[in-house]
């Protein structure tokens, strides 16, 4: 009898850890600059489709808090830079939002460190003769403290799973705050 109790306890606790587990399972992404850690990480218990994700900023590797904020998203984290955009020897934050479904549309979110505050950069949507036959499917990248968005051109009779117009590469002009054709 006491046997059988005592095996029902333990099934019981083994079903309670585990649901306690999924519940704290989060995705995370970090990168650093100089002596600036940047941690992104979706919200706790959230769908991976939709939600907010956590912004936080450290100075030497965690030891000083200096800034965060919470934000929304529509997807998963994808990507995460921290490099100097406009070459003002301060680091702006990029966070890259792949958004669920087919299409997988990509957003970017950019932010500034002015002192200990984190404040958001709007970025206007490409010129639309940049984004001719776009229909998601974006891949953003930072290659030389400049970030570049990647998509394939759709042709107008193209099904979603075989673009056929080749692929359209855009450069994020930070300072003008606009997207420009990349050579």
């Amino acid at each position: 009898m006491h046997l059988k109790f005592f095996s029902a306890l333990l099934l019981a606790m083994a079903a309670i850890s585990t649901h306690a587990q999924e519940q704290h399972d989060s995705e995370w992404v970090t990168t650093q600059w100089d002596n600036l850690l940047a941690v992104a990480e979706q919200g706790m218990g959230e769908p991976q489709s939709i939600g907010s994700y956590s912004l936080r900023i450290y100075r030497n590797n965690r030891d000083a808090f200096v800034s965060g904020l919470v934000g929304t998203r529509n997807g998963s984290i994808a990507g995460l830079w921290l490099d100097d955009l406009n070459d003002d020897d301060k680091p702006e934050i990029s966070v890259w939002i792949s958004n669920a479904g087919s299409g997988g549309y990509g957003e970017l979110h950019i932010y500034t460190l002015e002192k200990a505050s984190l404040n958001q950069i709007l970025l206007p949507e490409p010129n639309f003769k940049l984004i001719t036959g776009y229909r998601g499917h974006d891949s953003f990248s930072l290659e030389n403290s400049h970030i570049y968005r990647t998509f394939p051109r759709y042709r107008a009779n193209d099904s979603m799973a075989e673009p056929t117009g080749g692929t359209i590469r855009l450069k994020l002009d930070f300072n003008n705050r606009r997207w420009v054709g990349a050579d």
